[in-house]
């Protein structure tokens, strides 16, 4: 954006500088005037005629000022972050151990015998008999009738296809090559005749016999054993339990409470504080002079040459030529 800006300002002082030169010169624009004579024209033709202002371009040498970029060492102040030790005094902790006596009460269940009277019932059986009436069953055996199914064998005449070969013997001639044992690169052909059987399957109807296996129903008898119930008497022994009560010394053992006291050492840790000088590092900032590299614009001179435009008067009349007065 700066760079744009210089370029912007060189360019304008350029252009007013072509501008000024001009003025000097005595050039305006589009205005007819009566010219002063000059040294080729007569002082009576110049008097009553009026000269038409022509553009001459003269190269002139002029100085302008431009841009440039220089590098210079320019020192600043600037706050940078330093490392520093220091010292500090903290309260730390150690842990100490430490046995002390102490004392707990406890109670202990100890075993004692004692001795009571126990009243219990006993069962005691009694025998007696007595008659009772019971079923049994008593087999007998008995002559049944049946039906059962029988596998019987049956004859049967059923039709059947089959293939009968109905052909024919023919003679059929081969012709073979039989290698001469007296000459064997000349094989010699041998002709024999032999019958060949022609088949002719024929297929027809011819009735066959069958066995066929069916189901009967037979009748038949079966002797077969079937158990009857009959009432009997007999005469049994039952026991027939009676209670009784009795009186027994039982004896037990219950645990009694007993309350006892002991001593017991336990071991204690306590902290114990002390001072302990500790470093540590903080940061400080601290303000510092450095040279660093900057860049700079400046205008400078810079003589360069242009084409100026330089007006010039040109009389005609009948008795003057036309004068150049152009460089």
């Amino acid at each position: 954006m700066m760079r744009k800006m210089v370029t912007g300002l060189a360019t304008l002082a350029l252009v007013m500088a072509v501008a000024d030169t001009a003025s000097a010169f005595g050039f305006k624009k589009k205005k007819s005037c009566c010219c002063q004579p000059t040294t080729c024209c007569e002082t009576s033709c110049c008097e009553t005629t009026c000269c038409q202002p022509q553009t001459c371009y003269q190269e002139v040498e002029k100085t302008v000022m431009v841009p440039k970029w220089v590098t210079e060492t320019k020192k600043i102040k600037c706050t940078e972050n330093k490392w520093e030790t220091r010292t500090k005094e903290v309260t730390c902790y150690k842990t100490v151990s430490e046995k002390q006596e102490r004392s707990c009460d406890y109670t202990v269940m100890v075993p004692e015998k004692r001795v009571k009277k126990v009243k219990y019932t006993v069962c005691k059986p009694v025998w007696e008999e007595k008659k009772e009436t019971y079923t049994v069953m008593v087999p007998h055996k008995e002559k049944r009738t049946g039906t059962r199914k029988v596998c019987k064998t049956v004859k049967e005449t059923v039709m059947k296809t089959v293939c009968e070969d109905q052909g024919h013997w023919e003679e059929k001639c081969e012709c073979t090559q039989v290698c001469d044992p007296c000459n064997p690169c000349c094989p010699k052909t041998k002709c024999c005749t032999k019958k060949v059987w022609c088949p002719k399957v024929v297929k027809k109807q011819v009735p066959c016999t069958v066995c066929k296996q069916i189901m009967v129903d037979e009748p038949y008898e079966y002797t077969c054993t079937v158990c009857k119930p009959e009432k009997r008497t007999r005469t049994v022994k039952c026991c027939k339990m009676v209670s009784e009560e009795k009186t027994k010394d039982c004896h037990y053992t219950v645990c009694v409470p007993v309350k006892k006291t002991r001593k017991y050492y336990v071991t204690v840790c306590k902290q114990v504080p002390y001072k302990k000088q500790v470093n540590y590092k903080v940061c400080v900032p601290v303000t510092v002079e450095k040279e660093i590299q900057v860049k700079k614009c400046i205008m400078v001179e810079k003589k360069i040459k242009c084409k100026v435009a330089v007006p010039v008067c040109e009389p005609t009349c009948d008795g003057c030529s036309s004068c150049q007065t152009c460089g």
